[in-house]
């Protein structure tokens, strides 16, 4: 099993697991509780690769989660996401840490 850390948050620390032969999972831990992350290269390599650089840096240190959507938590809703959204107050004028990447689908 590869393992590798991520990241070390205030509020969060997560380690990243290697799963199927394709999927990274990485486990959050918060003062709240656990989440697992699952990302899959064959499927959007790119964000992937965007995902683990900017995680391999510990660029979202001192981060806070502030939003987590579930299929349990939007049960009246006919197409189900589940999104987990962060975010650095980080000053408008510091420079972005890697370059923005292109939208990739994954259809």
């Amino acid at each position: 099993m590869k393992r590798r850390r991520i990241l070390t948050l205030p509020l969060m620390t997560a380690i990243t697991l290697q799963a199927a032969p394709s999927t990274v999972l990485t486990r959050v831990d918060t003062a709240l509780g656990s989440f697992v992350i699952a990302v899959d290269p064959a499927v959007a390599p790119i964000t992937v690769a965007n995902w683990l650089a900017y995680v391999d840096r510990h660029a979202l240190d001192g981060a806070s989660v502030y939003r987590i959507v579930t299929p349990a938590n939007q049960p009246t809703s006919t197409y189900k996401i589940e999104v987990i959204q962060w975010g650095l107050k980080v000053p408008d004028e510091k420079p972005a840490l890697l370059p923005q990447i292109a939208h990739e689908t994954t259809r």
